[in-house]
């Protein structure tokens, strides 16, 4: 196999940058080391989600924030791109997905907050739109729900971190049994 460019990795930027590379003509190889993070985490788009390291208030307008980032530091990765180029980014993300018939939303002037699976809350810009009902800036309740027999979510303990970090007083947490699936299925 020949290609121009080697992407390594499997999560949305490598995905992207393999995209980019193939639409504008060159032959580009994805190099899969392993278990893609999206395996692990949740797929959304993060521009900016907090103004600095130490920062515990998340950012609600990543354009402004994004500004403020480039005027701040002149060489960061997003000064070196300029913004037009953040923009133009989260526009073409959002269209991949379209094109491809994933239901998306948002845009670059405003953050959702979504709750992790471990109970955290996560700023990003760009979410299926499955996902963007649990937006924690909606004064709704919210209920997270885990299956019996399935390993990989405790939807209690996220709850008990929820209200724990965020401090979001109406958060519980109910188990169900998919019928027809028992614990031997999952």
């Amino acid at each position: 196999m020949k290609a121009d460019v080697a992407v390594i990795g499997t999560g949305l930027s490598a995905l992207a940058a393999a995209r980019t590379i193939q639409q504008s003509g060159r032959q580009v190889v994805l190099v899969w080391p392993g278990l893609s993070s999206l395996y692990f985490l949740f797929a959304t788009v993060d521009v900016i989600g907090y103004p600095t390291a130490t920062a515990t208030e998340p950012v609600a307008d990543p354009a402004e924030a994004v500004a403020r980032l480039i005027a701040r530091e002149p060489t960061h990765p997003y000064a070196r791109a300029g913004m037009d180029a953040v923009q133009a980014g989260t526009g073409l993300m959002l269209e991949w997905f379209r094109e491809a018939g994933l239901a998306w939303e948002g845009a670059l002037n405003r953050n959702f907050l979504l709750p992790t699976a471990t109970g955290t809350p996560k700023p990003c810009c760009l979410a299926p739109t499955s996902m963007t009902a649990g937006d924690l800036s909606r004064p709704e309740p919210i209920v997270l729900c885990g299956f019996t027999g399935h390993q990989d979510f405790a939807a209690e303990f996220a709850a008990s971190n929820l209200k724990r970090q965020w401090g979001a007083a109406d958060v519980s947490a109910v188990r169900v049994t998919a019928p027809g699936y028992g614990p031997d299925r999952l």
